[in-house]
Parts: C-alpha cells; structure tokens; sequence
C-alpha cells in the first residue's frame, strides 16, 4: 500500500485571502483530529457551523451523490477531501473509531487486534473497564483497589486485596474459642459440632425447610416453626378434625362466633345460639361450624354454617322409615314417642267426623262440625260473629238470588249445542242487565289463566268477550280496550277498540279495528275499518282494503289492494297506487306493469301567497318547494300534467284563472329532469284588469326531479294561488 500525505490546502507567496486558505486548512486539521460528526446522514444539511465534518455514505443524495466515502467539511460551503489510507477519524454518531483502507478503498470500524483505546481521562489508581464488545476501548471504572485491612471506607468504589478481605476476617471473627469449619459443604445445610472440643464444625447433611406442605418427606429437612403450624392446620382442615375451642354462655343469646371448619364449642349455660331468633340449645350441647373462614353473625346470617348437636335426647320421638311427602304426622299408640303417617282425612276425623257431607267451620272458640244438610239447601253465612248454617232458597230465583233465574234449553236448534241462561226476573215491566266489575276491573268472557285458554290479565276496566286465542297475549290488556268478538285479537293500547275479526291489533292509544282478518292499528287514533292485511301507522289514518298502508299522519286508503299512503295527508285508491311521500297528494291506479305506482294517476292541491312581484313556488303545503310537496317524478318516467290555478286578491276582488298542459320526463337522477317541448297555457275567462301582471311559469325543477309551478304577483298585493295538478304516470 502506498501511503499518500493529507489533502491540506496550502499557500504560496503573494497568495490572495491567505486567511480564508488558512482557515480552510485548520478545519481540515480539526477534522483529522476531532471526526466527523455523522456517517448516516445521506442529504446535506442547510444550516451547519463552520468546521462541521460528515463522512458521506453509499446512500448520499444532492450535493452529496457520487461522493461516497468523501469527507465533507462545511467552511463557508461544503469542501471535499479524499481519504487516504491509514486515515483514522471519530465518528461521533456511532461512537467508533473508522479507518480508510486504500486497498479496498472502503472505510471500516477501526479494530487494531490488541491495540487498545483509553479514555480521555481518568481517575489516578481506578482500575480500567472496558466500555465495548471489541476489546479495543476502555473507560475509567470508578472502582480503586484497597489495602485497607479495616475496610473502614465501606464502598463500593473499593476493591479490596487479598490481604486486606484476611485481615478483616481474622480481627472479625478471630480470637479465643474460634471454630474450624470443614473442608467443604452444602451450601444452606445446617452445621454441627464435630468432636466435644467445640472448635470443629462439620455439614450435618440436614437444612432448614419452609414449605408448610412437607412435600419432600424426609429427614434431611428440619421444618421450621411457621412451616410446623401451616402443615397441620392444613392437614386437620382437610381431615375436618374438630377442634374443641371452649365453652359459651348462651343465657345472653350470643351471635355465633367467628371459626373455621371443624371449631366445635360446648353450652355452658342454656338459651339461645345466633341471637334472639336463633336456636334453642341446652346445657351439654355442642355446635360445629361446617365450613371455613365463617364470620360470626346471628342466625339469619351464619347459622346454616353451625350444627347444633344435642346432648339430652330424652323425649326423642321416632318416625316411620319412609313416607309419602306432604302426609300429616299422627302419634302411634300411647307413649308419645311413636308417629306415623297421617292423611289430610285422617286428621279431618279426629276434628268431626266421618260422615260424608259434614262440614268443618271455625267456631267462637275452636272447629267445629256442621252436618250434612238436606237436599236442596244451600250454605248461608250470617256474617263476621256468627257460625254458617244450611237455609231453602227462597223467591223466584234459584241459588238465593231473588232478581235472576237461572235456566238451560236443549230443544231444537239447541239439541246438539244446549244454551244454560240467567234471566233477570225482577218484578218490574222493564229491567236492565248490568254485569259490574269492582273498582277498576276488567269485564271479560274468560278467567285469566296466563295461558291460550284464559289469555294473560286485561287491562285496568278493559272488556273483552273474545272467546277464541292462540296465545295468552291475545287480549285486550290495554287500559280501557275493548275487544268485542273475534278471535285472536290483541287490543294492547289504552282506548283501543276490536270489533271483531280475526287476528287483528289495535296497539297505540285510541286505535280502532273494526273487523277483517290481520289488520293493524298501530298509530295513535288509527282505524282499519276492516278488510285484510291493512295497517294504519300514521296519526289518525285509517286503512282499508287488502293489504294497503296508511303510514303518514291524517293519511288514509279509500280501499283497493297494495296501496301505500306514505306522506301527511296522503290518500291512496284502487290496485297499487303509491303516493310516492308526497304530502297531500292523492293517488290513483287500477293496477301496475311491475311495481306498485307505474301505472297511475296523481292529484296534488298546491297554494301559495304572495305580497309581491318575486316569483314563487306553490306547494302541497305552502311552503317553498322541495322533495315532499311537489309534483316529483321518479327515475326513469314520464308524466303528462294538466294544471287548473285560479289566483285571488281579497281587497280588490280582482281574480284570474288560468290552464295549462305539458308532458316532463325524468332519466336516471333529478338533473335529468326536463320539459318535453314547451307548455300550452292560457286564461279561462277574461281575468280582471287589476290581475293582468299576474302570471304563472311551469318549468322542470332539476334540484327536485318535480313539476316546479312558479307564480309571479305584484308588489304591496296580497294575493292567493291555488291550483289543482292532475298527472298521468308512468315509470320503467
């Protein structure tokens, strides 16, 4: 390799601004000396000091590209200079040192094998570290070797010698009665004495143990205090071992105590165990606590974790070995100490007697026994205070009543199905009937089972006489609903009304199906009059017909099939007729090509008022127009439209009518929308002069996809517009 001298600028005689030469050459300088800052920054950077150096990398980009492995020196710009070989240099941002090796031409992280980097500086006496994984450079420790045979410093920042660790152990624990240990042991077993001189110590072969579970069984461990007492608890809590804890005075009737499983204590003086509604428990009795960790309490609390064992038997009463459940107990023989099964009759005897018919009732001061009365008569209480007898009905009514009659009829046509009666038979010429609930109850055909047969509770003064449901909810639980006849209806809303029909609603609050077959009123003051599969969600609208929807508020179906009426004040007629949730408008069709609504006719009411000579757009409901109350065509259709407006000032009496026609169409999206030619317009009558500036304007509304009637009065004139828009529709 041969060696070549450093780039360094130099001068000659007369050079010009020789100290912007020199300066250059002692950044140079400086550079060999203190390195280079970074070796991965590949841009160069804007704002640098002078004497800044980089050594620049295989990914260099700008200034920097095609320069790689170039030192770059910022003096007042950026100077380059070529490394030779041998060059050493600092590299700040990877904390090495690099050198250039001009045979492979390539820098590398400087490894001189055992050559060895110091620190910049360091603490006299410190013993080195070194501060990389190479091998090749150390730093000051911190840590200083001591002779100090007192270790009187107590440092970490000494090391001290092999001396000075002998003397401070020697002057530690040298002196009289010192003891010899054995040449070797293992490391946390026990020592012992070897020999009686008591100055030899051997490994006794045996360590201390903590495990409280004495899992290792063996005589090499010496368990200590903690681990003895953790064992056996344990041990007698998995035997369930009693544990006798004392006695207790129950006179004051203690809560029980505090214990584990297994805590057993005597009665030392009667009363009661668990407080004043605990247990009765006698001298001589025992309590054993069931479980662990229970808490004393009283009996409500903690006293299914207790038995109570008795110790005074006498009196013991035995029971047969098996019985039937719910019999009754009756003692067997005379010695109170047998008992045997009972039944409810054989308990009823002992009170009356076994003669069939008697009665038992509660007398002044105990049961008695009422005997069978005769045939005919019938049990008649005389009120709180006095004993029940038998009595004959008297009167024309039967059962004691004297204003009804019951009676049954099995002629013709009742032979097959009888009818039973209760008629009333009150001496008047005229009497009403009435069947009185209590209060706020229901009247209603059947009793309330929860199931199909008696349906779920009516609602609060609810009357249902529906005889026939497939479910307990099939009823009208709706405070104050109505459910006339049928089957399977359901009146849940308050007010609701079902005439009659077959598995209709009426949901919301005073909502009203008259009859028919899955009708819904579901909004609130909503009517299906009838018909089938009709709902009625809107605010009081009313549905009719075969599955036709009235959804808007005050919307409503004239009859027909499939029709929607899905806007405010909507109405619908005929077979799929749709009204498209315009408000007001009103829908007609006798059928459809495809969908409900493409084969139609529309009518919509439009008004408006204006005060001045702005134009303005007339409405289904007076407001500007938009989406909802306008003439508004679906996509891809066609409506031919005929108008009949009529506008009126009230302080002049100044009026005019005009007519018009036109077709629009309407493609893919509302900006499609467009007039077919133009629109044929003209004034029915001769309008008044005062109205001769008042005009109409009929134009495609592209924001909406509608019909846009536009109407253009005069200014400080208060005048009135209306005008009827029929349209013939067709979509697809």
């Amino acid at each position: 390799m041969t060696l070549t001298p450093a780039q360094i600028p130099g001068m000659s005689a007369g050079q010009q601004n020789k100290e912007v030469i020199f300066s250059e050459a002692m950044a140079q300088i400086g550079t060999f000396f203190a390195g280079v800052l970074s070796v991965s920054t590949t841009a160069p950077p804007e704002s640098v000091a002078d004497g800044n150096a980089y050594l620049i990398p295989d990914s260099a980009t700008g200034l920097w590209s095609g320069r790689t492995g170039q030192i770059a020196i910022y003096f007042q710009g950026y100077r380059y200079v070529l490394p030779f070989p041998g060059l050493l240099l600092y590299v700040a941002d990877v904390g090495q040192w690099w050198t250039y090796d001009g045979d492979t031409e390539t820098w590398g992280v400087y490894n001189p094998g055992a050559g060895v980097i110091g620190p910049g500086s360091s603490a006299a006496g410190n013993l080195a570290s070194f501060s990389t994984t190479g091998g090749d450079s150390l730093s000051d420790s911190g840590v200083a070797p001591s002779t100090d045979g007192s270790l009187a410093t107590n440092s970490d920042a000494k090391l001290p010698t092999e001396k000075a660790v002998k003397t401070y152990v020697d002057n530690a624990v040298g002196g009289a009665g010192d003891v010899t240990g054995p040449v070797s042991s293992v490391s946390g077993n026990l020592a012992t004495f070897a020999g009686t001189g008591g100055d030899t110590l051997a490994d006794s072969g045996v360590s201390v143990s903590t495990d409280g579970t004495m899992a290792a069984n063996s005589d090499a461990k010496v368990p200590s205090e903690k681990a003895v007492r953790t064992y056996l608890a344990t041990y007698v809590a998995a035997q369930d071992s009693l544990s006798y804890k004392g006695a207790i005075d129950a006179s004051a009737n203690p809560n029980y105590p505090a214990a584990d499983a297994g805590h057993t204590y005597r009665i030392s003086v009667a009363g009661k165990i668990g407080g004043a509604s605990g247990e009765n428990v006698q001298v001589g009795d025992m309590i054993i606590c069931l479980v662990d960790g229970s808490s004393a309490g009283n009996q409500a609390t903690v006293g299914a974790n207790w038995n109570i064992i008795q110790a005074n038997i006498d009196g013991a009463v035995l029971g047969p070995s098996s019985v039937t459940s719910g019999l009754v107990a009756l003692f067997d023989g005379t010695t109170g100490k047998l008992i045997k099964a009972g039944t409810l009759s054989d308990v009823l005897d002992l009170v009356g007697s076994a003669a069939q018919g008697d009665l038992l009732y509660r007398g002044a001061s105990g049961w008695a026994r009422l005997a069978a009365g005769t045939s005919g008569q019938y049990l008649k209480t005389l009120g709180s205070g006095n004993n029940p007898t038998w009595d004959t009905p008297s009167g024309g009514g039967g059962g004691g009543l004297t204003n009804w009659t019951e009676g049954a009829n099995s002629s013709s046509p009742n032979a097959t199905v009888p009818v039973v009666s209760f008629a009333a038979t009150n001496a008047a010429t005229n009497v009403d009937a009435a069947l009185v609930a209590k209060g706020t109850g229901a009247t209603l055909a059947h009793i309330p089972d929860g199931l199909a047969a008696g349906g779920n509770k009516r609602g609060a003064q609810a009357t249902d006489f529906q005889k026939v449901r497939s479910s307990a909810g099939q009823v009208a639980s709706g405070p104050y609903a109505v459910i006339c006849g049928g089957r399977d209806n359901t009146a849940s809303g308050t007010n609701a009304t079902i005439a009659g029909g077959q598995t209709c609603q009426a949901t919301q609050t005073h909502a009203t199906v008259g009859g028919g077959t899955s009708n819904v009123a579901s909004g609130q003051y909503s009517t299906v009059p009838g018909g089938e599969s009709n709902t009625a969600s809107g605010y009081a609208a009313v549905s009719s017909g075969s599955q036709n929807t009235a959804s808007g508020q005050y919307s409503a179906n004239l009859g027909g099939r499939l029709c929607t009426a899905d806007a405010d004040y909507a109405s619908t007629q005929g077979y799929h007729a749709a009204a498209r949730g315009i408000q007001g408008a009103h829908a007609r069709a006798s059928g459809s090509n495809a969908v409900a609504g493409d084969s139609q006719v529309r009518e919509f009411e439009l008004r408006g008022a204006t005060t001045s000579a702005t134009p303005g757009v007339i409405s289904t409901n007076g407001s500007s127009g938009g989406s909802n109350n306008q003439a508004v065509l679906p996509n891809n259709s066609l409506f031919h439209f005929e108008g009949r407006l009529v506008v009126r000032e009230n302080a002049t009496g100044d009026s005019k009518a005009v007519k018009f026609e036109g077709a629009i169409k309407r493609g893919a999206n509302a900006a499609s929308t467009a007039l077919l030619g133009s629109v044929t317009q003209s004034d029915v009558g001769t309008p008044d002069a005062g109205a001769a500036t008042w005009t109409v304007a009929v134009t495609a509304d592209t924001t909406n996809g509608a019909i846009k009637v536009e109407v253009t009065g005069e200014a400080s004139h208060n005048l009135k517009w209306v005008c009827r828009l029929t349209t013939t529709e067709v979509v697809g």
